[in-house]
């Protein structure tokens, strides 16, 4: 687990101005925040991009605490107007005055400042960094250099972090406090970390221990109960289920949030009762994602009627995303439910076409081997081979091989795209993609988009392929 979690599960509205917070948003610690955070670095304010007061900033990196950034500059965009000012030093309770002036994430920097920034990265570009955006906390302070006691306690907690073991950190962050209490050497040990480990041991969260949630749960009041609940639930934390049933069955907590704990829990009843009533919830939902995310985490074998019912109440776009389930459970009466969706006409709703070529069908086959023979149109032509790469039959397969070796690299391309989709049944896929990317005809732009697509399939099965796309045979 990197970077940050968030986690909303109920309702909890917390204010700050011009931000608030979901309902059940769980803080986590500073030292939490620590342990999740995949890159932490220790910079500069160097200059603003432009002449506007908001802008890409670009920051020099005195030091890389977490993570392996190995660029001597950084770039962010913030504003270098109105600036808020730094937090009170030693005081680890709360973020800078910035945070609470807009979104929940201070923007606001002053060039030649040092700051300490909590960095994550960006989900379709691994290799860029951006600042972690879990709100309202201590994601970019400004500190006075490398011996800042925020610094100081960030090292601390990265070497407890870096044991590996919820009960040897525990025991370490223990030892740090008392350590610190004992006020022998403050620069050392900075005297806000004996709050701010109190605080720690005090706030529920979802990587702590069901013992540990359990204790929190016994001592708060009605609030913070409900509050160590949405940490049992987020957690997975199988054994809160005899205290969390009574409040789904009774609307408290929504289904949707505590699937991951029923299916963790494993308690056939109680998972029977969940899928029924949120197929129930799916079916009348306006905002159907987490209802029916939700549904398929619990859905097994034995829920097979009730999924039925429900694929064949949904709209054609909507029934694709249970195709998994019923190729496990009940691939050829699915099939025939997804047909009538469409009843042959192929053009309606391509996602569920598609969906019938991973299937194995024959009539959507028979249809695009037509489609390419006949060549009515591009768009059809177009379809109808990706149809065939979809497809696992053996005429899908024949067609496909003629045309891969046929005369026309544009064609050979758009094979390639296809195959190289998770989801292409076709038997000789890889050798096939093999062949394509050894052709000499092929363009370097050709190549180059080959490339790209062939991150779609599992690392282990590009090597080769790639190599060919490089230097071809």
């Amino acid at each position: 687990m990197r970077n940050w979690i968030v986690i909303t599960l109920m309702l909890l509205s917390v204010r700050c101005l011009a931000f608030s917070v979901g309902p059940g948003f769980l803080w986590p610690s500073n030292y939490e925040l620590v342990k999740l955070t995949g890159d932490i670095m220790l910079v500069r304010a160097a200059a603003m991009e432009g002449k506007e007061a908001h802008g890409p900033i670009t920051f020099d990196v005195l030091e890389v605490l977490k993570g392996d950034y190995t660029e001597k500059q950084f770039r962010e965009h913030g504003y270098i107007g109105n600036y808020g000012g730094a937090s009170p030093t030693g005081d680890f309770s709360r973020a800078r005055p910035g945070t609470y002036a807009g979104m929940g994430q201070a923007d606001d920097y002053k060039i030649g400042a040092a700051y300490l920034l909590f960095l994550r990265r960006m989900p379709d570009e691994p290799e860029k960094l951006t600042i972690c955006s879990y709100p309202l906390s201590r994601t970019q302070e400004e500190v006075t250099g490398p011996g800042d006691p925020w610094v100081t306690a960030v090292r601390h907690y990265l070497n407890i972090a870096a044991l590996g073991d919820y009960a040897k950190e525990k025991a370490a962050l223990k030892n740090l406090r008392a350590q610190t209490a004992a006020g022998r050497d403050p620069d050392r040990f900075p005297p806000g970390l004996v709050v701010d480990i109190d605080r720690h041991f005090a706030t529920p969260f979802p990587l702590k221990s069901y013992e540990d949630l359990l204790a929190m749960y016994g001592q708060g009041d009605e609030h913070a109960r409900r509050q160590v609940l949405y940490a049992m639930i987020a957690g997975k934390h199988a054994q809160a289920l005899p205290l969390v049933k009574p409040l789904l069955e009774g609307g408290a907590i929504p289904l949707t949030a505590a699937a991951g704990l029923l299916k963790a829990a494993n308690d056939p009843p109680t998972t029977d009762w969940a899928v029924e009533k949120l197929a129930e919830e799916y079916l009348k939902a306006t905002y159907i994602d987490k209802p029916r995310e939700s549904l398929l985490l619990l859905a097994e074998g034995r829920h097979l009627p009730t999924m039925l019912r429900v694929l064949r109440e949904v709209k054609p776009r909507e029934a694709v995303h249970f195709a998994d389930y019923f190729r496990q459970y009940a691939p050829d009466t699915a099939l025939a439910i997804y047909r009538e969706k469409i009843n042959g006409d192929y053009l309606k709703e391509l996602l569920v076409t598609y969906l019938l070529a991973e299937l194995g069908d024959a009539d959507v086959v028979t249809w695009a081997l037509r489609g390419i023979d006949e060549r009515p149109n591009d768009r059809i032509y177009s379809i109808s081979r990706h149809i065939l790469a979809l497809s696992p039959r053996e005429e899908a397969d024949a067609a496909v091989q003629r045309l891969a070796a046929g005369p026309d690299p544009a064609v050979a391309v758009s094979l390639f795209s296809s195959l190289c989709q998770p989801r292409s049944g076709n038997p000789h896929r890889l050798d096939l993609l093999r062949r394509i990317a050894a052709r000499k005809d092929l363009t370097k732009a050709q190549r180059e988009e080959c490339s790209l697509l062939l991150n779609w399939l599992p690392e282990e099965q590009r090597g080769d392929i790639r190599r060919l796309l490089e230097k071809p045979d």
